[in-house]
């Protein structure tokens, strides 16, 4: 089952790669041949091997976090600017990659990611955490942060991944490499655009 969904979710992440690189939004309608191709590019055989396979062996297990960035892209592939990630969201999963990843490549003595894992005692006082926040956030009318919380509890509940760590389910440098793309994209096409609009005012 664990490998079933690690695999759903790497031919996500491959789809949503190859979907910007082709700029499949400009296909207007036909939009649809791009997953058909992807679609047979996952199972084609590379040395008995299929292509899933060496994308699953490159990606690991996604967090929920990177699922559901992945799964927006996509969907705004199908409908353009339907669906927005809250800005709070991408802030969010910032924060938490700033806080996680270099104390735990050992910028500190101190190892967050070792609280994940359930033999540790401070495992029911992260999920405890974990939870007071996603009700909090659900009160705040921060519904994406909230939902992906509840989804990497309960998946990391029922064992859905390989991995028995919290953490694993709720962030990976993937998420945070995504959020940092769309800041910068965003500045610089905010950039590109006073520019332009001012020296359409010196014209």
């Amino acid at each position: 089952m664990s490998a079933l969904i690690s695999l759903f979710s790497c031919a996500l992440i491959f789809m949503a790669v190859c979907f910007g690189v082709f700029q499949v939004k400009r296909w207007g309608k036909y939009w649809p041949v791009a997953y058909v191709l992807v679609a047979i590019a996952l199972v084609l055989p590379l040395n008995n091997w299929l292509l899933i396979e060496f994308v699953r062996g490159f990606f690991s297990d996604l967090s929920i976090t990177t699922m559901f960035l992945v799964v927006c892209y996509l969907f705004n592939v199908v409908r353009p600017n339907k669906f927005k990630v809250q800005i709070s969201f991408k802030v969010a999963v910032l924060l938490l990659g700033l806080f996680m990843f270099p104390m735990t490549l050992g910028a500190t003595q101190f190892d967050p990611f070792a609280l994940g894992y359930s033999y540790n005692q401070a495992y029911p006082y992260l999920v405890a955490t974990c939870s007071i926040f996603g009700l909090l956030f659900w009160f705040l009318g921060q519904t994406q942060l909230a939902l992906v919380l509840a989804l990497a509890l309960i998946a990391n509940g029922l064992k859905l991944y390989e991995s028995e760590n919290l953490w694993s389910y709720i962030i990976d440098p993937i998420a945070v490499i995504i959020c940092t793309s769309s800041f910068i994209i965003n500045g610089l096409k905010k950039l590109f655009n006073l520019q332009k609009s001012v020296e359409s005012k010196n014209v």
